[in-house]
């Protein structure tokens, strides 16, 4: 469509696909309808249409009909009138010309009224004057405020014009409007200044709703330089973001507004059943109004709120007494145990000795149900009961939430039990293990909150368990934030001292499983004892975080050493061990191992899907998004979109440098690199792989087995211009790779040197060492590298003119990926076999037929028999034909014939 932008201006982020569609439906007359809940973007994305419109000088009419114009007759024709010319009525019948001087109040009315279809006729007549030929564009925002003799009079005459009509709810064909999703959240966000780690909150908080995540997001940027602040997990609401909500809230009826209110204390708990019993029969009918202003989502019976600051606005402006009532009626109409004890603890604020001990029994049902976040939410409440005359009681109960929070990542229970640790508790003991899990709360922002683990090492002066702990977290720290690994090691090997002085097994093990990883990465032959010791002391899964669970590690290595069903097996079943007991928020870390197996054996629809799902739980965790989005990209990379790769490996990186984590930072970087490297920016690749090197070079990496940069450096810096300096990085780590046994990254050189050798002239040797590269990976199991190299092989071979040995190469290539679900890569493939073809010389007739003859089994001296030609000039036109199409053997010259 002409004069159409690509792309959706301002702050309308994420609508390129939803300005597309609205193009398509308004690019003949007719009616279109717009629709979605307050806020959602409607009017903007009907202001870009307008501005586009007008950009191609086409005419535009815009009306904003409001609430008081509803009972007027004809309000929305007299606005849509006044902004046509007046001199265009002048070319109106008398009778028309009249009607509309009446209707715009410049003559009297007449105490009859007038003719509908006289009115008609005269607004259609006035529409096409202002048309003059051209589209006309007619927008009605909002269209459910127009009076119903203007809607009547416009649905007449709207078969001339593109009528939009923008709208909350409609019938029949319309162009609803959702939610954003968090990579569109972050663009919208992006004017504001915020830091990517505060954008999973603002989605979760805003439900993806624009209006909304622009307010939040503003409180967000005042708030993101206070640590306790970032730290917290939440967005706080404030006043301009309540008195929004509050608005929308108003539009519902009193009643209803007390249907949502219910379904907002009841929590995950909600369905329309237990609202019926909880005193509202019409729950179905008060929902379905709440759903249209986006308020609420109902999924069969499960009511839920798509925008967690609903929620909690709704019960913040609820007064006390309101919240207590309502939760003592949920109490009688729930038939759970656990939600019943839930509900009569919110219904009062009383110190009660049974009730707190009630609400303890709760926590242990949910405990065994697999629900240790709603554990530790019931413990803090029971806490809460606990009288003062038991103190010692209200403290263990805290240390419990504290323990089931930390287990489930329910960070704001962790911060409310570790707070009230730290008012109440006198010992420094459970003062520091309060700050550390205050601490381990901070997500990847592990720097902002340094001075909680400074002030625990202090407290744990004396305690070999604690202090255990807290050389652990430094050690980490020292990894993800400073990359300096020696001094990680160091942190780790005093922890498992402390550990085993402590006479913790678990302890000890946890730093062994760490002290392990960082002697692999720094390049040490002891890893794999260093971590067999680990496991030895922890048989049992038994680790409270998986992270630091050494069989997470064993998986890890197992990756790293190309065992990949032996890492897929061990991975599988830590992620059961974790569902089986309920801690689906930590299934992130395994199943980011799981991807990368999945992204290198070819299950690329696998890890395609795993890279939504991370994103999908590090949202709901409001967790930092520099690792969810370095998953992302990786199954967009994998089986989905090179673009969409690469926009969300640069928002990973910007948001893991945002969070000093340098190991995300890498990672990203690595991702993007490869990504550019397959969408032919080279220049790109080399710089963003290069500074994926240096950071590991500052970090001290020397296993090249764990993010394989090399092979795809030196590749990118080959086909950039830059063979020597490939060279050179290949000469500098093929001796690495070869001392610690390496293999798939020593192919991966090889891979590299091969198109070195390509790009220098040297074909045949590129050749070699791109086949047989293949078929090792093939070996391996590594079957998306084989495809890769094959890939690169037919490339090299179509620049050489060796067509018929590249279509060869690339069609097995592009069978692979096809057969893997490797999306864009089968599309890249595509691509090349369309240069193949295009730069395919075509056969003489005579030719074609020499080539039937000895494709046919004939020799040269029965095929110059056949066609009555002398030997030598069959000899010529075969070299001829050799030379023309690339061929080195007599068996190619079928490949010819496929064409």
């Amino acid at each position: 469509m002409r004069g159409i932008s690509s792309r959706p201006r301002g702050r309308l982020a994420g609508r390129t696909a939803e300005l597309a569609a609205l193009h398509t439906a308004l690019a003949l007359p007719g009616r279109t309808q717009l629709t979605g809940p307050p806020g959602i973007g409607k009017s903007l994305l009907a202001a870009s249409v307008v501005q586009d419109w007008q950009d191609r000088r086409d005419p535009v009419l815009r009306i904003t009909p409001r609430l008081a114009d509803r009972k007027v007759p004809d309000a929305g024709l007299a606005q849509l009138l006044s902004l046509i010319p007046e001199k265009l009525a002048e070319t109106l019948p008398q009778p028309q010309r009249d009607l509309v001087e009446r209707l715009l109040r410049r003559e009297p009315t007449p105490p009859a009224g007038w003719d509908e279809l006289t009115l008609r006729m005269a607004v259609s007549g006035l529409l096409e004057e202002h048309a003059d030929r051209r589209p006309l564009l007619l927008v009605v925002d909002d269209a459910a405020q127009l009076d119903e003799a203007s809607a009547a009079v416009l649905h007449a005459v709207s078969a001339g014009i593109h009528l939009l009509l923008v709208r909350r709810e409609a019938t029949g064909t319309q162009l609803r409007l959702g939610p954003l999703s968090s990579e569109d959240t972050a663009e919208l966000l992006a004017a504001q200044g915020l830091e990517h780690r505060w954008v999973s909150r603002v989605f979760a908080a805003s439900g993806g709703n624009p209006a909304l995540a622009i307010d939040l997001g503003l409180t967000a940027a005042r708030n993101q330089g206070n640590p306790a602040d970032a730290a917290s997990g939440s967005v706080p609401i404030s006043l301009p973001v309540r008195a929004r909500i509050c608005t929308w809230l108003d539009e519902l009826p009193p009643p209803a507004q007390r249907t949502v209110l219910c379904a907002a204390l009841a929590g995950d708990a909600a369905t329309t059943g237990l609202l019926r019993r909880a005193g509202q029969p019409e729950a179905d009918e008060h929902l379905w109004a709440a759903a249209g202003l986006g308020l609420v989502a109902v999924d069969r019976d499960q009511v839920g709120f798509p925008a967690t600051a609903v929620r909690d606005t709704l019960i913040q402006v609820t007064p006390p007494g309101e919240r207590a009532k309502l939760h003592a009626i949920l109490a009688e109409a729930s038939g759970d145990e656990v939600e019943a004890a839930r509900h009569l603890g919110l219904s009062t604020a009383d110190p009660d000795a049974g009730m707190a001990h009630r609400l303890e029994r709760a926590a242990e049902i949910c405990r065994r149900r697999g629900r240790r976040d709603q554990a530790a939410d019931l413990l803090v409440l029971a806490a809460d009961r606990t009288p003062a005359a038991e103190p010692d009681i209200q403290l263990d109960r805290l240390q419990g939430a504290l323990a089931e929070a930390r287990q489930s990542l329910n960070v704001p229970a962790a911060r409310t039990a570790a707070q009230a640790v730290l008012r109440r508790a006198t010992d420094p003991a459970d003062r520091a293990r309060a700050r550390l899990t205050m601490w381990e709360f901070s997500g990847q922002a592990l720097l902002d909150n340094a001075e909680l683990l400074e002030q625990a090492a202090a407290e744990a002066t004396g305690h070999p368990d604690l202090l255990s702990e807290v050389h652990l977290q430094l050690a980490i720290t020292s990894c993800i934030c400073r990359g300096d690994l020696p001094t990680a090691a160091r942190h780790a090997t005093r922890s498992a001292r402390y550990g085993a002085r402590a006479n913790s097994r678990l302890l000890e093990s946890r730093a062994l499983t760490q002290l392990s990883r960082y002697q692999r990465i720094l390049g040490e032959s002891c890893y794999m004892d260093t971590l067999n010791r680990a496991i030895s002391l922890d048989r049992n899964l038994d680790h409270d975080v998986i992270g630091e669970s050494p069989y997470l590690v064993a998986s890890r290595f197992a990756v790293w050493d190309d065992r990949l069903t032996e890492g897929r097996e061990i991975t599988l079943t830590l992620i059961a061990e974790l569902e089986r007991r309920g801690l689906t928020a930590a299934v992130v870390v395994p199943l980011r191992s799981l991807q990368e197996i999945y992204a290198q054996t070819g299950q690329c629809a696998e890890a395609l899907a795993i890279g939504g799902r991370v994103v999908r739980l590090i949202n709901e965790q409001a967790g930092s998004i520099g690792p969810a989005w370095y998953s992302a990209a990786l199954g967009e990379y994998t089986g989905g979109s090179f673009a969409a790769a690469a926009e969300h490996a640069a928002a990973g990186m910007r948001a893991a440098g945002q969070d000093h984590d340098l190991i995300h930072t890498s990672r990203n970087l690595y991702v993007l690199g490869c990504t550019e490297l397959a969408m032919g920016d080279y220049a790109g690749a080399v710089a963003h792989l290069r500074r994926c090197a240096e950071l590991e070079a500052e970090q001290g990496v020397v296993d090249p087995s764990i993010l394989r940069w090399h092979g795809e450096l030196a590749t990118a810096l080959a086909l950039s211009g830059a063979p020597e300096e490939a060279s050179r990085v290949i000469a500098q780590w093929r001796p690495v790779a070869t001392r610690l046994r390496r293999e798939s990254t020593l192919l991966a050189l090889n891979r590299a040197e091969g198109v070195v050798r390509a790009v220098s002239g040297d074909i045949d040797a590129a050749t070699t060492l791109l086949s047989g590269a293949a078929d090792r990976f093939g070996g391996l199991g590594l079957t998306m590298q084989r495809a890769r190299t094959l890939l690169l092989l037919g490339q090299a071979q179509l620049k050489a003119r060796r067509r018929a040995g590249a279509r060869d190469s690339l069609r097995r290539a592009r069978t692979e990926f096809q057969q893997r679900g490797a999306v864009p890569w089968t599309a890249l493939a595509d691509q090349e076999l369309r240069k193949a073809d295009e730069s395919q010389p075509g056969l003489s007739g005579p030719e074609r037929r020499l080539v039937e003859l000895v494709v046919g089994g004939m020799t040269n001296v029965e095929a110059a028999g056949t066609l009555h030609l002398s030997v030598k000039t069959i000899e010529a036109m075969l070299t001829r034909i050799y030379r023309k199409h690339g061929l080195r053997s007599r068996s190619q010259l079928g490949s010819v014939l496929r064409g």
